[in-house]
């Protein structure tokens, strides 16, 4: 490899994670909607207080907040199987599975949720519903996303209340690490909500979220380097190009 080339291909593996277009897998998933509840709701930023698009960074994704109100217009959720009240899943509702597409290989670093928005007026009431255990499986670009057949990692993720929303409000994000693992294809399975749980109050008859970001960097080619190294390199591009223009 030159040494033009091998400097490029450092210069990319330093650049830095940021959130990436991600794409919802329709014809992968099973998510059991409710009638006007659709997983692209999770990627549209709306309930958010700004939005979170691709090239932002991962503070100013977790900075953003989610509406947490009476409706869930701005959230996606499940049918009710069994009527309100009542355990989602004790009535028969499936785990619901929601496949992601990056659009290409990234090494993603962390993935982002905002919780289910229906407060029912109040703190401590209709929060059930939030998502409470997720498993995530990764697949690259060249395993596709009809079957995911790795080992699952579980997420477990605090519902509004716990998470000091108020009755109607604002709901913070949530951070989980994904490891700098390669993949194209995220799927998530819900396996959980907060029925039962004391600080969740009513509900838990559906299974809700209300955004979901991935923060990600590019693909390296070459060995990752270390942040000092990251640092020479950039030094070393600046030289270069300083060169080209004075021959």
């Amino acid at each position: 490899m030159k040494k033009t080339s091998l400097l490029l291909a450092l210069t990319a593996s330093c650049a830095s994670a940021a959130i990436v277009d991600t794409s919802y897998v329709a014809g992968s998933s099973s998510p059991y909607s409710y009638l006007t509840a659709t997983p692209l709701q999770l990627l549209n930023s709306s309930g958010l207080n700004t939005p979170v698009n691709a090239g932002d960074s991962l503070a100013s994704a977790q900075s953003a907040t989610h509406d947490y109100n009476l409706g869930f217009e701005q959230s996606w959720t499940t049918n009710d199987p069994g009527g309100q009240n009542s355990d989602y899943f004790a009535s028969g509702g499936l785990a619901p599975i929601l496949v992601f597409d990056l659009g290409q290989d990234y090494d993603v670093q962390n993935l982002i949720f905002w919780q289910y928005q229906n407060s029912g007026s109040i703190a401590g009431v209709d929060v059930a519903n939030n998502a409470k255990t997720i498993e995530v499986r990764y697949n690259t670009e060249a395993e596709g996303n009809a079957a995911f057949t790795g080992s699952a990692t579980t997420l477990n993720l605090l519902n509004a209340v716990e998470l000091n929303a108020p009755g109607i409000g604002r709901i913070p994000s949530q951070t989980f690490s994904a490891s700098n693992t390669t993949a194209r294809y995220i799927q998530l399975t819900i396996t959980d909500n907060h029925f039962g749980n004391p600080s969740a109050g009513q509900g838990g008859d559906r299974v809700g979220l209300g955004e979901f970001r991935v923060d990600a960097s590019a693909v390296a080619s070459v060995p990752e380097p270390s942040s000092l190294a990251c640092l020479a390199i950039g030094a070393s591009s600046l030289l270069l190009r300083r060169s080209r223009k004075k021959a």
